[in-house]
């Protein structure tokens, strides 16, 4: 597991992408 990102550098990677779709799904609902 040598050289693998830590759940502490994938975090918040992952809430900045969940972020970013849940801000696209409020814009299509209001399209």
């Amino acid at each position: 597991l040598e050289g693998t990102p830590s759940v502490a550098e994938l975090l918040p990677r992952l809430q900045i992408i969940i972020d970013n779709n849940e801000m696209n799904l409020i814009q299509a609902r209001h399209d």
